[in-house]
């Protein structure tokens, strides 16, 4: 029997999987048959790849994070609010949105763990994440600085930027995928994504003897740029074990 090929030649079985399930069943297809398996194992070995046999994503998380992040967006944008009526000096302001981003950021990457462990290296990627959003704030903060003291207030277009900080999907992403893992991705969901943090893209890890697949997911339901699904299509990135281990050791 021929070789499964994407996308031209899968399973039947996976005819309407998502991208990254295709790429999963046809590589477990055809290393069974490889090592000689019958066309019926090779199917089997490619359900049980694409995690049909198993549920992949909870779609509960993505509920609780949706939730989350309406919740920290209020927040941010009430803070916009006391600022620009008096109610918060500029220095009460940056104090008070700067520490609830870092709850924030925390609070999405719990919910990505899922209960599991929050390491050193969990923490590290938490300061990296939020050193780069406290930049963005600096921009976001001198606007509102100059904004007060010329007097002329687009309150709408700060409102909208201060939501947007409400919506974080790397630090969510990074607690969802083995930490070692998540520093060798080039990107992560919302990175270079052009909806920013509105992305609503996943990852799902897969491995073998030697190595760590791991496979960029669009939300089939929503509106996907280009960016995301040039990664969707660029996957899975694959990591040797002996190259994602050594970086701990």
């Amino acid at each position: 029997m021929s070789p499964y090929r994407y996308p031209n030649y899968v399973p039947k079985v996976a005819k309407n999987w998502t991208v990254s399930e295709k790429k999963r069943c046809i590589r477990a297809a055809n290393a069974v048959l490889r090592d000689g398996g019958s066309e019926e194992e090779a199917i089997f070995a490619c359900i049980h790849a694409a995690g049909k046999g198993k549920k992949q994503y909870d779609e509960r998380d993505e509920q609780e994070y949706e939730e989350l992040c309406e919740e920290a967006s209020q927040e941010f944008q009430e803070l916009l609010v006391a600022v620009l009526s008096g109610a918060l000096s500029i220095r009460e302001f940056s104090e008070r949105f700067r520490d609830r981003l870092r709850i924030h950021f925390s609070d999405l990457m719990l919910l990505g763990l899922q209960g599991e462990e929050f390491t050193e290296r969990h923490r590290e990627i938490l300061e990296q994440r939020l050193e780069r959003e406290y930049e963005y704030f600096d921009g976001f903060e001198a606007d509102i600085r100059e904004a007060l003291s010329s007097g002329v207030i687009y309150s709408g277009r700060l409102q909208w930027r201060s939501s947007l900080y409400g919506y974080a999907r790397a630090p969510f992403i990074a607690g969802t995928i083995p930490v070692d893992i998540t520093f060798m991705m080039p990107y992560l969901p919302g990175d270079d994504c052009l909806g920013k943090s509105l992305c609503k893209c996943w990852l799902e890890v897969d491995e073998d003897e030697d190595n760590y697949y791991v496979y960029w997911n669009v939300n089939p339901s929503a509106e996907n740029c280009v960016v995301c699904l040039d990664h969707e299509a660029e996957s899975p990135y694959t990591f040797s074990k002996v190259e994602v281990h050594g970086l701990t050791t």
